[in-house]
């Protein structure tokens, strides 16, 4: 395994330092590396950025795709203290873990975990949201933007995970969906997107 540069190592323990969710990230990390390549669990040191982001444009309601254990959910609804967050878990396991996590934390009142395929959800909702953030298995990314921008409200933003994941892991399943995900969001006028590493940043315009 290749050791983190100084920097990263001095990083990373900044960022603990702040971050008072950082045990359900190391929980994530150490769930993803006993269960394998295979695990749908994708631990983030992003997850505080995306608080401070919500927190900037003072949501009422997020939509996240893609639990996890709730780190990312936690930070949503820790940036944004007025904000209620849906997100949605296919794994029943990953969902009870976040459950337990989410209520350990004291959030269980304005974070719900639902437990289905996204898409499933996705195509049964009709309720405007502020923030999509989209962090789920890349081979469902295609089905997501008719459903994304049914959703968001116009001045809302649309964060999504893993657009480029095939730079760091070639031969990726999914990636063809990554991709066609990837064109829709930026061939849309209605979307003002730009990059941040893997991840894209979208502004629903009019």
């Amino acid at each position: 395994m290749v050791e983190p540069a100084p920097f990263q190592q001095w990083l990373a323990a900044q960022a603990s330092t702040v971050d008072p969710f950082d045990h359900i990230r190391e929980a994530s990390e150490a769930h993803r590396q006993q269960h394998g390549a295979a695990c749908t669990v994708y631990p983030t040191s992003r997850a505080p950025l995306w608080g401070v982001i919500a927190g900037a444009i003072r949501p009422n309601r997020i939509l996240e795709i893609g639990t996890g254990l709730g780190h990312s959910a936690l930070w949503l609804a820790y940036g944004a203290p007025e904000a209620d967050v849906t997100t949605i878990e296919a794994d029943p396991v990953h969902a009870a873990l976040a459950r337990a996590n989410v209520r350990k934390a004291g959030y269980a009142d304005r974070i719900e975990i639902v437990n289905a395929r996204a898409i499933d959800f996705l195509a049964d909702c009709d309720e405007q949201v502020d923030i999509i953030f989209c962090d789920c298995d890349v081979d469902e990314y295609g089905d997501y933007p008719t459903h994304v921008m049914r959703l968001l409200r116009v001045g809302g933003l649309l964060i999504t995970a893993n657009l480029f994941a095939g730079w760091y892991t070639p031969g990726m399943p999914g990636l063809d969906a990554a991709v066609a995900y990837r064109d829709r969001v930026l061939a849309d006028p209605r979307l003002l997107s730009t990059f941040l590493g893997a991840n894209a940043i979208s502004l629903r315009t009019p």
